[in-house]
Parts: C-alpha cells; structure tokens; sequence
C-alpha cells in the first residue's frame, strides 16, 4: 500500500474525533470517505497530511514507519491535500503558485524561472487545463484553482492525493472535468481520496 493509517485515535479534550481508525490506500485507486459533519473525516485528513499527530496508530508510507510531524513531512511523503478553499497567491503567476516554497534554483542559488515555467508547463498540459503557466491566478476561477492545486500536487511527486469537497463550489461540467482528471491521475498510478459529506451519484 502507499499509505497504511493503523489503530489512530485522536481526541480533542472531551470529544474523541477518531477511534481505532484504520486506512489502506493503494496505488491506482480512487476511494471516497464520506460522513455527516463530526464525523472525523477532517481530523483524519490532517493526521494523514500532518496537521495534527494522532494520540495513538502509526502511519506507513510505503512499508516504513512513518512520523509526519508537519504537511511538509507529509509532502516529502507524497501525500498532498486539496482543499475545498485553495490556497493561492492571487498575485502571482499559476507557475508561481505551482512552485510556491520549492522554487527551482540554478548552480548559483537564483531562482530557475525558464525551468519553472517549463516544469509547470508540463503538468498543466498533463491535466489538460486551458490556461498557461504565466497566467495571472487572480483572473482564475474556483474551478481552475482547483486544477491548480491538481498541478501542485503533481509537480511534488504526489503519491497520495486527497480533495477534501472538491465538488461544493463547482458547476456539473466543472464536476465531471475534475473527476475526468482524477480519472486520469488514478489510472497513472496516485491514490486518490475523495472527501465529503454526501454521497455524490
């Protein structure tokens, strides 16, 4: 499995979120955790991508054990989390956004822009977007800063991609793009978890 989540349990003072919790992801496979608010679902996505440390359980990644102390621990990891509210710098270009934190850099320390241009430029055409890497994000719409949280994900070498309600702000064309490119990244070998509070048709 790409990732095994054993016997979690977390509490936050008197509310026990999670209790003998038990997950195993594989790659090229789409699963959806789905639950009514309260439920857990939230609290499992942040110890799963390094948020919270759960009170009890272990998480493997690959086979190893593993201590994903922060969400970069868990990047490091493979596992990358897309949120219903995507986190962008709306001043800067999609490739910028892309490559927020890890810029490539050349043999003197600047930052590589005609790589990153490139790099983004590569992921972009491999999700199919319409837009290019040196668009402005402020111009994007929610739909397609969602795929550009897809193209972050994938420019980390994600193994395990989470959408936690990736679907709420989205028009029906919009829906069936987005599970057409999760289509296309299970196929290519991510883990793919779908988060929600309802069961979609």
């Amino acid at each position: 499995p790409v990732l095994v989540l054993e016997h979690a349990d977390k509490s936050f003072g008197a509310v026990r979120a999670l209790e003998d919790a038990h997950i195993e992801l594989y790659a090229g496979e789409a699963h959806a955790l789905v639950g009514e608010n309260g439920a857990g679902k939230s609290t499992l996505v942040k110890i799963l991508t390094g948020v919270v440390q759960p009170d009890e359980g272990e998480i493997l990644v690959g086979g190893e054990l593993q201590r994903l102390g922060d969400p970069q621990a868990a990047q490091r990891s493979g596992i990358v989390a897309m949120y219903q509210e995507p986190t962008v710098f709306q001043d800067l270009s999609v490739a910028e956004n892309v490559f927020a934190g890890r810029h490539p850099r050349t043999r003197g320390g600047a930052v590589d822009w005609r790589r990153m241009r490139a790099e983004a430029t590569r992921v972009l055409r491999e999700i199919g977007v319409d837009f290019g890497a040196d668009t402005p994000v402020r111009g994007l719409g929610v739909a397609d800063r969602q795929l550009l949280e897809i193209a972050k994900a994938l420019s980390s070498s994600a193994r395990l991609l989470i959408m936690d309600e990736p679907t709420a702000a989205l028009s029906p064309n919009e829906v069936e793009n987005l599970f057409a490119i999760a289509r296309r990244l299970r196929d290519g070998g991510v883990a793919v978890v779908f988060i929600s509070h309802r069961l979609e048709e």
